[in-house]
């Protein structure tokens, strides 16, 4: 599949789809090896968490329990960015099947402390944004999903890897935030399906029935553990669209410029 292409809208979501069932074995097993284990971790202190909330007794201390889901959930998120961005990068530069695991984790960490820094970056510009202007947060929001992307692939600096992602989204803002709304809306009718289990054990936790199955709660954090975890790989396809978004409007951009050239040498 050709990544640096000018697409459709119906286009983009069929090959972020598509992208991931031809390339599933190559894409999901370094993110296994890779980002996965963090993934667990969080999902398994998720669980606690959950746990504490519904029946209102403690499980561990709420303070490690929460500063360890948050700490595993950032770190598997980074590897998740480093690894689905390096399969891109060497699925480009060499074509499919010509890379390793070995050399998307050389990516991964190396680019590593970027992709952190990125994430932070575009989380505090979003929460400013926020908090002092809503309208202009909320267009940060859009703005910078491109930022690691540009951060990686263009080899940009922070500053100039934000005015960069301004001049992507000019006059391709409303489409990128369908876009983003439609695929994240599609992903989160998967993430409530997969949830159904530890929804029913919530409702089962809180009913007497409780109060007599001892071994509840243990079922609950093995389901609760499950599901999060298996919701943790939804996520590949946000990341996907947002890179073909990013291709798209470059190529876009590009075959204008080119035809804009050829127009100034008509005349």
């Amino acid at each position: 599949m050709e990544i640096k292409k000018e697409r459709t809208t119906g286009e983009l979501i069929n090959d972020s789809f598509s992208f991931v069932s031809k390339n599933f074995i190559g894409l999901y097993k370094p993110i296994l090896l890779i980002a996965s284990p963090f993934a667990l971790i969080s999902a398994f202190f998720y669980s606690k968490i959950q746990l504490s909330a519904i029946t209102e007794q403690e499980y561990g201390n709420p303070v490690f329990n929460n500063a360890i889901y948050i700490g595993s959930l950032l770190a598997a998120n980074v590897l998740l960015y480093g690894v689905v961005y390096g399969y891109i990068y060497f699925y480009i530069k060499q074509g499919k099947g010509t890379f390793s695991i070995e050399d998307i984790w050389t990516f991964v960490s190396h680019h590593i402390s970027k992709i952190l820094g990125g994430l932070m970056f575009m989380v505090l510009f979003v929460v400013l944004g926020l908090f002092f202007f809503i309208i202009p947060g909320i267009y940060l929001l859009i703005s910078l999903l491109f930022f690691v992307a540009v951060l990686l692939f263009e080899g940009l600096d922070y500053k100039t890897a934000f005015l960069r992602c301004l001049m992507i989204v000019r006059g391709k803002w409303w489409s990128t935030f369908g876009l983003v709304m439609l695929v994240n809306g599609i992903i989160l009718v998967f993430g409530v399906i997969i949830k159904i289990p530890e929804i029913i054990y919530t409702m089962l936790l809180k009913t007497n029935l409780a109060k007599t199955v001892d071994s509840l709660p243990l079922q609950f954090s093995i389901v609760a553990t499950t599901t999060q975890f298996l919701v943790f790989f939804l996520q590949i396809f946000p990341l996907l669209l947002i890179v073909f978004q990013y291709f798209n409007i470059n190529e876009a951009r590009l075959k204008q410029d080119a035809l804009s050239v050829v127009g100034e040498n008509v005349k």
